[in-house]
């Protein structure tokens, strides 16, 4: 009987390794985003900048100001293993835009899709003019999903967050600076958090506060 119930324990950590093992855990990392150049009122395109390793599914949806979805889907990705910029992630726009204002959305990575799995991105354009209004990438949730949320929001924010800011860690707050210089101190800290925060540069890292609220520099040493 003790043999038996050895066998057992042993099939059931080895289905289980398997079953861990055929889990894909992808690594995504939005770059850049821009707008295909044969972009119009009947199709468009993203030029996503993308590095990516074990990712297994992509989404997308064109929308109009006026809430009309021109295309959707959501699949198998070609690009889960991808470094570069991919030109030309398609939407063939199966219904007219009854706004030439259109946003483009898309997401690569794992489902259920995280800010751990999934990064984004977002344009808005005029597909009239080819006019780029507003452009996002960064993890999953930092960008607006569809034209009438960019509105809603990024629309009426006088200082949106800017493409490319993430949630950053800065666990013991630090001091604020008005610029990327030492000698242009606010006169107050940041408290500890989480904030949206972009890439170090020259030492400082640019922290995004709300909308009605100016940028600040923090110190990298002080961001994880």
């Amino acid at each position: 009987m003790k043999h038996l119930r050895l066998i057992f324990a042993l099939s059931v950590v080895l289905v289980g390794s398997l079953v861990l093992a055929s889990v894909v855990f992808a690594a995504v990392t939005a770059t850049s985003v821009g707008l295909s150049s044969f972009s119009d009122c009947t199709e468009a395109g993203l030029d996503l900048g993308i590095e990516s390793s074990g990712a297994d599914r992509e989404t997308g949806i064109a929308t109009d100001a006026n809430g009309t979805i021109l295309v959707e889907f959501d699949g198998t990705t070609s690009i889960g293993d991808f470094s570069g910029v991919y030109s030309g992630y398609y939407y063939p726009f199966i219904s007219l835009p009854s706004s030439p204002i259109i946003g483009l959305y898309a997401t690569v990575g794992n489902a259920p899709a995280t800010a751990a799995n999934t990064s984004e991105w977002f344009v808005a354009y005029n597909c009239e003019t080819q006019e780029v209004l507003y452009s996002c990438y960064g993890p999953y949730g930092s960008c607006p999903t569809t034209t009438t949320e960019f509105a809603a929001t990024v629309g009426n924010c006088p200082n949106p967050l800017p493409s490319g800011f993430s949630v950053r860690n800065i666990p013991a707050g630090a001091l604020a600076y008005f610029q990327p210089d030492a000698s242009t101190y606010t006169g107050f800290n940041l408290p500890p958090g989480t904030w949206y925060a972009g890439a170090a540069e020259d030492g400082f890292v640019e922290v995004w506060i709300a909308c009605e609220a100016t940028n600040i520099f923090v110190p990298a040493e002080n961001v994880n």
